[in-house]
């Protein structure tokens, strides 16, 4: 199958037969370019009037079916069996495309991120609460007033800053350690074996001004004399 757009719609061609149109108003739509496809091929996800709908990219003549409205991004799994998305208003839900329902996973979500087959999700809210789900368990809060965070390939350990300090929490026993304060940004985490990660520090320095200025005059400076007064002559009265 080829995809491409053409008079603001997106088209299909398969396999070299004549290309007919996927979608009906995708230049009305704030979701444009959120194509994704199944490892199969027999599954297409695709933003049209304001909504994300799939169907067989084979069958022309076959209906297709709408997901959701107001979907801000999304993800499937490799059979497209499941999506999970945000809408803009930042709720996110798990829907199930076999049984045509859908369960909220969050509400108030800034980000998100979530494993391939999207039974582990982790988000942040606006309000700074870090959140996982594993499964078909309940959220656990992994912490609040969260800025920056890592997650393992797990979902069960966390890195992350809290104001201006740096932890490292594992979910599954609660154990929760501080690694350094005053810390400005993570770089970057490495899982692999155990926990390596980069960060940068918060440095404050109080520098003289004399000690980054170089006086080019300074030894002339020192060579001259106070000037001194004149005597003014004494006028007769």
């Amino acid at each position: 199958n080829y995809l491409y757009v053409k008079d603001g719609e997106i088209n299909i061609s398969n396999n070299g037969a004549k290309a007919w149109e996927l979608t009906d108003a995708l230049l009305n739509d704030n979701t444009s370019g959120m194509v994704k496809i199944t490892d199969d091929g027999n599954r297409i996800f695709y933003p049209d009037r304001n909504a994300i709908y799939y169907k067989n990219p084979n069958d022309q003549k076959g209906e297709a079916t709408k997901v959701a409205s107001d979907i801000y991004s999304y993800d499937i799994d490799a059979g497209g069996n499941n999506v999970l998305y945000k809408t803009n208003g930042g709720d996110l839900y798990k829907y199930s495309v076999s049984a045509d329902d859908k369960s909220k996973v969050g509400s108030n979500v800034s980000y998100y991120e979530c494993s391939e087959d999207l039974s582990k999700i982790a988000f942040l809210t606006t309000d700074k609460v870090l959140y996982v789900k594993l499964g078909e368990d309940d959220k656990v809060k992994v912490d609040s007033d969260v800025t920056s965070w890592y997650v393992s390939d797990d979902y069960n350990t966390f890195v992350y800053i809290k104001e201006n300090s740096l932890y490292k929490k594992t979910v599954s026993n609660d154990e929760k350690e501080k690694i350094a304060t005053d810390v400005n940004s993570i770089e970057n985490v490495y899982f692999d074996g155990g926990v390596k990660l980069y960060y940068k520090k918060k440095v404050e320095n109080t520098i003289n001004y004399w000690d980054v200025v170089t006086d080019d005059l300074a030894d002339s400076d020192a060579k001259m004399t106070e000037p001194v007064s004149p005597e003014y002559p004494e006028y007769p009265t």
